[in-house]
């Protein structure tokens, strides 16, 4: 069973619509260790300090200008952990980009001779008791899926322990309009559960 956590605003129930506080779930409907937000407050991050903690119940922000927002509506986000592992196995999720109305995945069409691919990019800071292979990885290391319409990125991390965790991870990528690119800094965490 995959655990998921729906953030965004286009297409996402939300607890309190876009905007609104977040709210956790998983006990009388949705599946044990999801979390459903909405909008986040802005906090204060840089791309030093983009490992340190989101406010309580978020589980992504967007960077821009240095700082962390809440969604913006040009994609939405859902990250599908996996059940509970047992220390010392891999623990595979998946970060599910889809983009917003009237935006579209950034991916050049086989073929297109003036286009050039975003480099999607996935950073990790795993926490103690928490064991990555690589902590940055390339889009040809990560990408499962990408088209205009859907961008899917995967990876594993491994516990060493029992516990609780949240894996910190910085995302990039870019969505499109009909006429310009928009590079996406997204900062998040990604929830594990060691048994």
């Amino acid at each position: 069973m995959i655990g998921r956590v729906a953030i965004g605003c286009v297409g996402v129930a939300l607890a309190h619509g876009c905007g609104g506080p977040g709210r956790a779930v998983g006990e009388g409907g949705a599946p044990a260790g999801s979390t459903t937000v909405g909008g986040a407050p802005t906090t204060s991050a840089t791309a030093d300090d983009w490992a340190q903690p989101l406010p309580a119940g978020v589980a992504w922000q967007v960077v821009v200008a240095g700082e962390r927002q809440g969604p913006d509506g040009s994609f939405d986000l859902t990250i599908e952990a996996p059940a509970p592992v047992p220390p010392g196995a891999d623990a595979r999720f998946r970060l599910v980009v889809e983009p917003g109305e009237g935006y579209k995945i950034n991916v050049c069409e086989p073929g297109a001779d003036d286009c050039s691919d975003y480099p999607v990019k996935l950073s990790l800071a795993p926490p103690d008791g928490v064991a990555a292979g690589k902590t940055e990885l390339a889009r040809d290391e990560v990408v499962e899926h990408i088209d205009a319409h859907r961008l899917v990125v995967a990876f594993a991390v491994t516990p060493t322990a029992a516990g609780d965790y949240e894996i910190p991870a910085r995302l990039k990528f870019a969505v499109c309009e009909a006429d310009a690119c928009l590079p996406k800094r997204v900062d998040l965490r990604a929830p594990l559960a060691a048994r």
